[in-house]
């Protein structure tokens, strides 16, 4: 499995499962309306810019592109970045592509969903979004100089972390905090901004043998290293991160989510709603857990940033139904909400949009996690769920996706008939 560049986001249509596509659609009325003037002013200043990037507009008396750039995005300049580069880079044919990112800005990427969705074709400049894995490892010694300065790490290496993420450590001399960012960006530009979201977990620096300078403070703090213009260690680091991602990728069962088989017997997990101190956690309360999936709930349960190809093979979104506890419906017995747990599985396979994986009881709520082909779909079968058993506690609709945490989607089975 290697690094394949990565198609102008604008051509891909969103699958029904796919989160930040539902969320994109429900943008509040403000940013939906800056979206068509934002590409409008894009279409105005594209050809001055690929003019530029042409060569055939001295750049000291033309075009500023930062300018520019802050003129196009408008109200979205402090959340999209950009980066333009050749139209190969995205796999276009165009001479020149602009990738718009909201980088590890997870919140924003809905928005960035829908800002791609409504992108024009333009005959020079492809459009992309998020970036794609450096073509070369030269490209990529460009790119990294372009977004540091260049590398002064050593060398860099990656493990697999208990959540089944992958954690970066940079090496070298210098501070921990520079040698992390470093290795990070080395391994973003490399692997690209996709393989980061997803599997990206932690950044560490390992300090080794710092320079020192002359005088007492070289001799204090150390003489900072001068950045390397052609690290050759860059090619076995993308070697050794694709190695590890094929292995996670492998490592995956094959099956859909809720069909996989459990490590063992089902978990019963018993938390403290009072030690977790996460005020923006939807399900903060949960007292009982029960599941087969336990290293999934481990790794949520550690803020963990969830991504669904960690996971599955499959394009399938995590959603969790969360019902409040009431006087009508107390669900004082796990009975009760193991009815309701299975009557929503069995719904769920029926019309083969996915089934439950996990089930839990919390002080003020009850949770049903399951997974599901067509998010749509499947909240018409949950709410077609709870009205046939006489269910009218109020309900909400939780994401398991990075950025997504805190979104709650109401759920009312009487509107949805």
């Amino acid at each position: 499995m290697s690094p394949a560049a990565i198609a102008p986001a604008a051509l891909a249509p969103a699958g029904p499962a796919d989160v930040y596509a539902f969320w994109a659609a429900r943008l509040e009325p403000a940013e939906q309306a800056a979206i068509a003037p934002m590409w409008q002013r894009f279409m105005a200043e594209a050809d001055a810019l690929a003019d530029l990037f042409d060569g055939t507009v001295d750049g000291d008396v033309g075009l500023d592109v930062p300018d520019a750039m802050a003129r196009i995005l408008g109200p979205f300049d402090e959340t999209v970045m950009w980066e333009f580069g050749p139209g190969a880079m995205v796999g276009a044919d165009t001479p020149h592509a602009l990738v718009l990112s909201s980088e590890l800005n997870h919140e924003a990427r809905p928005l960035m969903h829908a800002i791609m969705a409504a992108a024009p074709s333009h005959p020079r400049l492809a459009l992309a979004e998020p970036r794609p894995p450096a073509r070369t490892i030269e490209a990529a010694i460009d790119q990294i100089a372009g977004r540091t300065g260049g590398l002064t790490i050593t060398g860099a290496r990656v493990e697999r972390s208990q959540t089944g993420t992958i954690d970066v450590t940079g090496i070298g001399p210098g501070m921990e905090f520079q040698l992390a960012g470093e290795a990070l960006t080395a391994f973003s530009v490399l692997m690209g901004e996709q393989v980061e979201r997803d599997w990206f977990g932690e950044g560490h620096g390992n300090v080794i043998d710092a320079p020192k300078g002359g005088g007492i403070l070289g001799r204090l703090l150390g003489k900072a290293p001068r950045p390397d213009p052609h690290p050759d260690w860059l090619g076995g680091f993308r070697d050794q991160v694709t190695d590890l991602l094929r292995m996670l990728h492998d490592a995956v069962p094959t099956e859909r989510f809720a069909d996989q088989p459990g490590a063992g017997e089902v978990a019963l997990y018993q938390l403290d709603p009072t030690a977790n101190d996460w005020e923006g956690d939807p399900r903060r309360d949960t007292i009982t857990y029960t599941t087969t999936q336990s290293g999934y709930f481990d790794a949520r349960q550690q803020g963990c940033r969830m991504a669904a190809r960690r996971y599955t093979r499959h394009v399938e979104a995590f959603l969790g139904l969360r019902l409040a506890r009431t006087p009508d419906h107390p669900f004082d017995a796990v009975d009760a909400r193991s009815t309701l747990s299975d009557a929503l599985n069995a719904a769920l396979r029926e019309r083969n949009l996915g089934g439950v994986w996990g089930e839990g009881h919390g002080q003020g709520h009850v949770y049903l996690d399951f997974t599901t082909s067509d998010i749509e779909a499947a909240l018409t079968t949950a709410a077609e769920v709870l009205a046939t058993a006489g269910v009218t506690a109020p309900a909400d609709i939780l994401f398991d996706a990075a950025g997504l945490e805190e979104r709650l989607l109401p759920l009312r089975p009487d509107s949805m008939h």
